[in-house]
């Protein structure tokens, strides 16, 4: 569920990390700062963000554990997810793309 109101941020992210632990048996950590003071459209791409990369660590890393931290200052809001998985290297996925896109 995706932040509703200006203070849910938070709240929606632990959702978020607890349903995959759930679902997928993931050992999840999080440290998350209070409520960043973003607008509700900053939010819910913070949100939208962190639900794609939690997808892609079930889908793709064969990850058993997920470790989410938020930080927080006056003109920023840091986001870190780091998990166990497999991983890859991007330079060869990134030989593999046709050079015009490698100029993007």
């Amino acid at each position: 569920r995706q932040p509703q109101q200006q203070e849910e941020t938070q709240q929606a992210l632990l959702v978020m990390m607890h349903a995959a632990d759930l679902r997928h048996h993931l050992l999840v950590e999080t440290e998350l700062c209070s409520e960043p003071t973003l607008s509700l459209d900053a939010k819910e791409a913070l949100y939208r963000v962190t639900r794609e990369a939690l997808f892609n660590v079930v889908k793709h890393a064969q990850a058993s554990h997920i470790r989410l931290t938020m930080t927080c200052d006056d003109d920023s809001v840091g986001l870190e997810i780091v998990d166990d998985g497999v991983g890859f290297d991007p330079w060869t996925i990134f030989s593999e793309i046709s050079p015009g896109f490698k100029l993007m």
